[in-house]
Parts: structure tokens; C-alpha cells; sequence
């Protein structure tokens, strides 16, 4: 397990998007920017309130990352899900990095080899993936009744 929050979420967004080893490598180098920005994106969407009471489940809530979903805590299930939804916006603010990456890379062109080829991504895709992360991290936090700082619940 992770020591801090942070390690946590650097350890969950590459798996989350099943990132190379380069890939991965490449988040490392950026990642204080982008927990930066994905931190802003919690903050916004949970609201201040709602992003203090994220905050205060890093110590009442902590799991072991192997812990089935089922054998958590409903706080422990929060901060999970949570969590998720914060790699989630780190992945968005990171997937354009990745397209210079793979221009600075052998993958500039088309490689071929045996009966298998790499072709680099083409910028929609990576704008489409990176969508496709905004919006997984946006319905995480919705799940909660968050939504861009209003909470909605019922009396």
C-alpha cells in the first residue's frame, strides 16, 4: 500500500488506464503538475465542503488497496470510488503529454514487425480518451451527490 494520498493516486492512474511502462515513466516526470490541476478538478466539482470531507477520509477511511469492494466501510467504499474519480482527472490532464511522447519516440511513423504493427495514436483519440476520463471522474463525484460544488440531496 501507498504511504500518503498521493502515492496512492500516482500508484491508481496508471493502472486505472493500463499505461506502458513508458507511459508511466513520463507521468512520474509531470506528475506534481497534474495532481496540481487534478486536485483543482476535485475541489471544483465536490465543492469546498464536500472536498474537506474527501480530504478528512484520508485518515478516518484508509483501506488496503487488495481489500474487496464488499468488505469495506461505506466511508472506505467513498474514498475509494474518490479516489478513482481523482486518477481519473489526473489521467485527463495528462493524455495530451502522451502525444509528444510518442512523437519523440520511435513511434513517429508506422513500425512494422512479423505480422504485428504499432501506429501511433492520433490526436482525436487522445482527445477522445481524455474526454472519456473527464467525464468518468465527473460521474464518480455525481455519484455523490456532488456537482460542481452544489449538493443536491433530498429532506
Amino acid at each position: 500500500m501507498a504511504d500518503t494520498h498521493k502515492d496512492r493516486i500516482e500508484d491508481l492512474a496508471p493502472r486505472l488506464a493500463q499505461l506502458s511502462t513508458q507511459a508511466t515513466s513520463r507521468l512520474t516526470s509531470v506528475f506534481a503538475e497534474v495532481y496540481a490541476l487534478a486536485c483543482s478538478r476535485m475541489e471544483e466539482q465536490l465543492g469546498s465542503s464536500g472536498y474537506g470531507d474527501y480530504v478528512a477520509l484520508f485518515d478516518t477511511a484508509i483501506y488496503l488497496r487488495d481489500t474487496e469492494y464488499f468488505e469495506l466501510t461505506k466511508g472506505q467504499r467513498k474514498l475509494r470510488l474518490l479516489e478513482s474519480a481523482e486518477a481519473y482527472y489526473l489521467l485527463y490532464y495528462f493524455t495530451l503529454s502522451l502525444k509528444e511522447l510518442q512523437n519523440k519516440s520511435v513511434l513517429l511513423d508506422e513500425n512494422v514487425f512479423g505480422e504485428g504493427a504499432l501506429k501511433p495514436s492520433e490526436i482525436e483519440e487522445l482527445i477522445r480518451m481524455r474526454d472519456t476520463y473527464l467525464n468518468e471522474g465527473d460521474g464518480i463525484c455525481s455519484k455523490f451527490g456532488y456537482s460542481g460544488g452544489i449538493s443536491m440531496g433530498s429532506v
